[in-house]
C-alpha cells in the first residue's frame, strides 16, 4: 500500500488536473480574445452533419474528438490512453489547452521532462492567460526532474 507521502502527491496532482481543466474550459469558452475559438464553429457544424471539413477545420474536429476521448480516459483512470490521445490531438491541432492537458497527464504518469517541456510550451504560447497561469502552477508542482 502506498505511503502517506505518495497518496498526498497523488491528491496534489489530481487537484492540479481539476484546476487545469477548469482553466481550459474557461479559456475555450471565451477564446483568447473573448470570442469563440477559431475554427470551432465550422468543425462543430461538420461534426453535427456527420461530415468532415477540409484542411485545418477537419483536423480541428478530429483533435477535439481525441481530446474528449482522452478526458474520458483520464476519468476512467487510463492515463496511458489519455497521453497517447492528447499527443495525437496536439499534433493535429496545436492548441495551448491541449498541450496543458498533455503536460498534466505526462506529470501524472511520471514523464517529468515531457511534462516540464509541455508546460513551458503553454507559458510561451499564452503567457498572460489563465492557461499560462495554470501551466505555471503545474511547473511548481512538478519541481525538478531528477
Amino acid at each position: 500500500m502506498p505511503g502517506p507521502a505518495r497518496r498526498s502527491r497523488w491528491w496534489i496532482a489530481a487537484a492540479a488536473a481539476v484546476a487545469v481543466a477548469v482553466a481550459i474550459a474557461a479559456w475555450l469558452a471565451l477564446g483568447a480574445d473573448g470570442s469563440a475559438p477559431p475554427g470551432k464553429a465550422a468543425a462543430g457544424a461538420a461534426h453535427r452533419d456527420g461530415g468532415t471539413t477540409d484542411g485545418p477545420a477537419g483536423a480541428s474536429d478530429r483533435a477535439a474528438r481525441l481530446v474528449d476521448e482522452a478526458m474520458a480516459a483520464v476519468a476512467a483512470g487510463d492515463l496511458r490512453r489519455a497521453h497517447t490521445g492528447l499527443a495525437e490531438a496536439y499534433a493535429l491541432d496545436p492548441r495551448p489547452a491541449t498541450l496543458l492537458e498533455f503536460a498534466t497527464v505526462a506529470f501524472q504518469t511520471g514523464r517529468c521532462r515531457e511534462a516540464l517541456q509541455a508546460a513551458r510550451g503553454v507559458i510561451a504560447a499564452v503567457p498572460g492567460s489563465p492557461l499560462g497561469e495554470a501551466a505555471r502552477t503545474l511547473l511548481g508542482q512538478i519541481g525538478r526532474c531528477d
